[in-house]
């Protein structure tokens, strides 16, 4: 799960829900291309409020940074969240293996 921690240990947007979700994107971002993947193998995102009233920035916020990258999603309101923050941001990623597009597209026996 990713939050509006950076990842340097600082905290961002303390009370401002689309600043957070703006920090919890960046860090899937870095974190999926040091792991060599990119956010377009992101499949479904899960996104955990504090305050249904930071739904709409925060999902204008997720839907800036994924772009055209249309994966599943949910979002849930819940009564708190780790470290005092507002927002966590999941994200769930399919990375194909390499020679698998061609076994998809390879025509059965």
């Amino acid at each position: 799960m990713m939050m509006s921690v950076t990842l340097d240990g600082g905290f961002t947007g303390l009370g401002d829900a689309a600043a957070q979700a703006d920090q919890a994107m960046r860090n899937v971002r870095v974190l999926l291309e040091e792991a060599g993947s990119r956010m377009e193998h992101i499949c479904k995102i899960t996104t955990y409020i504090t305050d249904r009233a930071w739904r709409e920035p925060v999902y204008a916020v997720i839907g800036r940074h994924l772009g055209s990258i249309a994966p599943v999603g949910t979002g849930l309101i819940v009564n708190g969240l780790a470290i005092n923050g507002n927002v966590e941001v999941r994200a769930m990623l399919w990375t194909p293996l390499p020679g698998m597009l061609k076994l998809m597209l390879s025509p059965l026996p």
